[in-house]
């Protein structure tokens, strides 16, 4: 059976190492989940700016344009949760880090190490009954981020019942 075909993208510039110049491949980068954890970050940045948008809908949230830390500041876990404990504003914040630094340098693994604040996110909410957090990380991304839009879907949910014309 062929194995898909993988990108072949030029190696980076790796200084200049005992005269001569290096290059750093590239290869080892798992594209995949590369493109779904960023569509993840995406996901869940939908989510923050709609929630925003209707908790506050007296303010322009097109004029500012502000950061996803910035954005993501201006939520409180006692307003997007009764508990502290089920806050996912800390791990929210950390895959948001991990997007930073992604973005500035491509050998970030994206590994269950990496992940760990979702992981321990996810075993705070389930704290009466055992835990399995998944093993890869692509099912903890799928399960941290439907965790956290269901959070903003039910206040929204909640807003839009309440306010039907905000």
């Amino acid at each position: 059976m062929n194995e898909p075909k993988r990108p072949h993208l030029p190696p980076m510039f790796d200084g200049v190492k005992d005269g001569s110049v290096a290059w750093k491949r590239i290869a080892e980068i798992d594209h995949e989940l590369l493109g779904y954890f960023l569509t993840c970050h995406l996901l869940i940045e939908h989510y923050l700016d709609e929630y925003l948008k209707a908790t506050i809908p007296q303010l322009d949230w097109e004029k500012p344009r502000l950061t996803f830390g910035q954005r993501i500041n201006l939520v409180t876990w006692e307003v997007l949760v009764s508990d502290q404990k089920y806050d996912p504003i800390p791990a929210i914040k950390h895959l948001n880090a991990l997007r930073n630094k992604i973005s500035h340098r491509l050998e970030i693994k994206l590994d269950m190490e990496a992940l760990q604040p979702l992981a321990d996110y996810l075993q705070k909410l389930s704290s009466s009954r055992p835990y399995v957090a998944p093993s890869d990380p692509k099912e903890l991304l799928e399960a941290f981020v439907g965790t956290c839009c269901a959070t903003f879907a039910s206040h929204l949910s909640f807003q839009y019942r309440q306010y039907p014309n905000s």
